[in-house]
């Protein structure tokens, strides 16, 4: 079982960003993709691309890629949703809305999405325990 951090601060990541000049952006990134596909395993679709893909790509499509990352992970938050009984209220096209806001895009994107993203980690964590409890509990049973 892997455990999915459910406590993601949006605030924190983003002044963190800052004060590092992005260097912890791409640990964010990359922390995102490594959840994502975690929480979304078994669904059927592609893994979200790792950070050395998406950098690679952004560099290639001057920044292009990078929008549809947002994207992609923000549709496969919200179809993922039901799975876990979480409703998750953003598509990815309100991802790529607000990458076009000025100044303040970046920043409704980290919030909602560290939102999105917290709601489905504790799903998930929460599903993860209970398996393990009762696989432990079947366990327990063949003993005796």
């Amino acid at each position: 079982m892997f455990y999915v951090e459910e406590n993601r601060n949006a605030v924190t990541a983003i002044l963190l960003s800052l004060v590092t000049c992005g260097i912890y952006q791409l640990v964010i990134l990359s922390r995102i993709a490594q959840d994502t596909n975690t929480i979304c395993q078994g669904d059927g679709e592609a893994d979200v691309a790792s950070i050395g893909k998406l950098i690679l790509l952004s560099l290639v499509t001057c920044g292009i890629y990078g929008l549809y990352w947002y994207y992609k992970v923000g549709e496969r938050l919200k179809n993922n949703g039901p799975r876990y009984n979480v409703m998750i209220n953003e598509s990815g096209i309100i991802y790529l809305l607000c990458a076009f806001i000025p100044y303040i895009g970046y920043f409704v994107i980290t919030i909602l999405l560290f939102k999105n993203l917290n709601a489905l980690s504790k799903a998930y964590n929460y599903c993860m325990n209970n398996q393990q409890q009762q696989g432990m509990n079947n366990n327990n049973k063949n003993m005796f």
